[in-house]
C-alpha cells in the first residue's frame, strides 16, 4: 500500500513538473515573438550598437527591458547585429 501511494506521488510530481517547464516554455515563445515586432526596442538597441557602447551595458539593457537571461539577450543582440550589419 506504501508503495502505491509513493508511486502516484511520484506521478504526481512528473505531472506538475512537466505543465510548469510546458508553460514556461509558451511564455517565452510569447516573449520572443513579442520582441520581434518591437521595433522601438530594436532600435534603442541598434543606437547603443552604433555608439560604441560597452557590450555588458548593451545586454544589461536588453536583460532589464525584456527580462531575458544573460544568454537570450546576448541571442537577440547578435541578431540584430546580423541583420542589420552592424
Amino acid at each position: 500500500m506504501v508503495y502505491v501511494a509513493l508511486i502516484m506521488t511520484l506521478m504526481m510530481l512528473a505531472l506538475i513538473i512537466a505543465v510548469v517547464m510546458n508553460n514556461n516554455k509558451k511564455m517565452h515563445q510569447d516573449v520572443s515573438g513579442r520582441l520581434s515586432n518591437d521595433k522601438k526596442l530594436e532600435q534603442q538597441v541598434v543606437n547603443l550598437i552604433r555608439s560604441g557602447q560597452d557590450q555588458e551595458m548593451i545586454v544589461r539593457f536588453v536583460r532589464d527591458e525584456t527580462g531575458f537571461n544573460q544568454p537570450e539577450a546576448q541571442k537577440y543582440i547578435r541578431r540584430l547585429q546580423t541583420e542589420r550589419g552592424l
